[in-house]
């Protein structure tokens, strides 16, 4: 006798990754400063003894040297994280992927998915030096707007992995830059409404008799 199986329910297909590019450019600024910072440590440890001998023989020189190494450490991890870091529409949620944390967004939990000018949703002429300099790449380009019912981890433990500017200044929300904005924001868009159809409540009673009413 053939014995019935049930069928597994399988995920849908995972969609595109796209680049996280606020991360990236992130990531570009903090391997860049701790290689130099690494490179005058070791500078310091090697040469050191050519103009002091102070340390030399004390625990200032251990110290200098692992400065030396948890400076390349940090940023070799962030070399390679560049490319480690991306935005995903999957069929029931958003992943935001980076070295340090997988964070999956249901789409329960989103409002709305909209495009705007980088520029309209941050003022340019607040931005401190170093923010200008940050932001540079992104002031004419086109943010996708990803606005949330609530976060899926508490607001104060995604800014430890996540850039100030990767928050919505105005409402609960991401402000997320990638290379083509377009392909992207279409693509999570079409999941999400896919999404919405399969999960909201169907109309009781349409197109016919509702149960109990009609009599033969």
């Amino acid at each position: 006798m053939a014995m019935n199986k049930k069928k597994k329910k399988t995920p849908g297909k995972p969609g595109k990754r796209y680049p996280f590019l606020m991360y990236r450019r992130t990531m570009d600024r903090v391997w860049g400063i701790t290689l130099l910072l690494g490179l005058a440590l070791l500078a310091l440890w090697w040469y050191g003894n050519a103009f002091t001998r102070l340390y030399r023989a004390g625990w200032v020189d251990s110290m200098i040297l692992l400065g030396w190494l948890v400076s390349f450490g940090i940023s070799a991890i962030a070399f390679f994280g560049r490319y480690l870091s991306y935005v995903q529409p999957n069929a029931d949620h958003l992943v935001i992927r980076t070295p340090f944390i997988k964070l999956k967004v249901s789409y329960k939990r989103i409002l709305e998915v909209r495009s705007s000018d980088f520029h309209k949703i941050f003022d340019p002429e607040t931005f401190s030096w170093a923010e200008d300099t940050y932001l540079d790449p992104f002031i004419g380009d086109t943010a996708v707007v990803v606005n949330l019912r609530e976060y899926p981890l508490p607001i104060n433990f995604l800014k430890f992995f996540f850039p100030k500017f990767f928050f919505s200044p105005r409402e609960k929300g991401f402000i997320i830059m990638v290379p083509d904005w377009m392909a992207f924001s279409l693509e999570l868009d079409s999941r999400y409404s896919s999404y919405q159809q399969k999960h909201s409540p169907r109309p009781q009673g349409m197109g016919g008799f509702p149960r109990g009413m009609y009599k033969g």
